[in-house]
């Protein structure tokens, strides 16, 4: 997979992106980690905060390399596209997810968390 892949699959398009714009993401995820780590909060609201929070930091060096996700799938995308952008050792630091799908990774736990009446199907915490 390419940024030029992802391009003609229309998950890619150019973007010019500010100053501001990158600090405004920064400022996101610094603010997502501080609220993810409230010990009052359940595990599976932590776990979706934080998540927010690395879609953000994710964004950052996709945005400086003059791209920005569309369509759907965007916080997949967003993941393909980070070692694309900047190199493969950052695909997968230590080899842990290397045979786990995406969906897997991510998508469960967060729908999990949205479609459970009590926020998370179990004990908060």
């Amino acid at each position: 997979m390419t940024l030029n892949d992802l391009r003609a699959q229309g998950r890619l398009r150019p973007h010019r992106t500010s100053r501001r714009e990158l600090d405004d993401l920064l400022r996101l995820a610094e603010r997502d980690l501080v609220d993810a780590s409230i010990a009052g909060l359940s595990t599976d609201r932590r776990f979706m905060i934080a998540y927010e929070a690395a879609v953000a930091l994710a964004t950052i060096p996709l945005y400086a390399s003059g791209f920005r996700t569309e369509g759907t799938g965007h916080h997949q995308t967003t993941f393909v596209a980070l070692p694309l952008v900047m190199g493969d050792e950052f695909a997968d630091p230590g080899g842990l997810l290397r045979h786990v799908p995406y969906e897997a990774q991510s998508q469960r736990v967060r729908s999990h968390g949205r479609d459970v009446g009590d926020g998370g199907g179990g004990a908060p915490g």
